[in-house]
């Protein structure tokens, strides 16, 4: 735990103290903003989006006679000039029989010219199957000819257990196209360390405003299972995407097929309705 926790505060560490070095330099804008769907290398700081909601339910079968999974959703978000942005979002969530409720905020704050610091808060009241409570602060960077890495810390506390996450990513954009590799480095206290990795795959189409998704995931990940947090051999592969049908109106859609080591396999569908005011 003490090598796990010394590498990451090392590692973000230097990417605040550049950030902060480079923030005070001439502020400029060139976003990364995958949540509110803004492509960074085109990106204007003047620009100001409105503010989206979405309502959405997600279903997912379990093999070897797990009960079945599900969520109902609602979120909103709201881009304001020089790429800062704030989201919430609610979901009540139903897993082996029990049920979760859960609220998350998120704040996008740019930091001079290329440079962007996120924060991320959730916490259940509940608690039953859901975390207790969970942060995130990352520092994004975008660099020239659409490269771009991002450097994150969760931590994140169940009823009988605590976690902590690093979270390394790099991305690259190109004609119509993101590429994305994420590294996962976690430790649950008392079980040791592990990884997981995910690489991506992001089509834009619709002057960038609606994308195809592509995702594979491998390695081992925390899941709380049955009222147990266990650290199990993970693989999965995910299709998705965004449409926007006009001007106000636009869906959100999600398959997933993961197997959680030989505990279980899941297949999962998302549906969403989009408003954009």
């Amino acid at each position: 735990m003490r090598k796990f926790t010394r590498l990451c505060s090392y590692l973000l560490p230097i990417f605040l103290f550049a950030a902060i070095a480079e923030g005070q330099s001439t502020p400029s804008a060139t976003p990364v903003n995958d949540k509110i769907q803004t492509k960074k290398n085109h990106a204007d700081k003047n620009n100001t989006e409105p503010v989206k909601v979405e309502a959405g339910v997600s279903f997912e079968h379990l093999s070897n006679g797990f009960e079945s999974w599900s969520e109902v959703y609602l979120s909103a978000s709201k881009k304001f000039k020089s790429r800062r942005a704030v989201y919430g979002i609610y979901r009540r969530t139903e897993r082996f029989g029990q049920g979760d409720h859960e609220m998350t905020v998120g704040y996008y704050e740019p930091i001079g010219k290329r440079w962007t610091f996120f924060a991320e808060g959730s916490a259940s009241p509940t608690h039953r199957i859901l975390p207790k409570f969970s942060t995130l602060l990352q520092i994004e960077h975008s660099l020239k000819r659409g490269w771009g890495a991002q450097a994150g810390w969760r931590h994140t506390e169940f009823n009988t257990a605590r976690i902590n996450t690093g979270i390394f990513t790099v991305e690259r954009y190109f004609s119509n196209y993101r590429a994305a590799y994420t590294l996962y480095a976690t430790n649950l206290a008392g079980a040791g360390n592990s990884a997981a990795h995910r690489v991506q795959l992001t089509r834009y189409y619709n002057n960038d405003k609606s994308s195809l998704n592509l995702s594979f995931s491998a390695g081992h990940e925390v899941e709380n299972i049955a009222a147990r947090v266990l650290q199990t051999d993970v693989q999965s592969v995910a299709f998705g995407g965004r449409h926007w049908i006009n001007q106000h109106w636009g869906l959100n859609y999600n398959y997933s097929l993961t197997r959680q080591g030989s505990i279980y396999t899941r297949q999962g569908i998302n549906f969403g309705v989009l408003y954009r005011f």
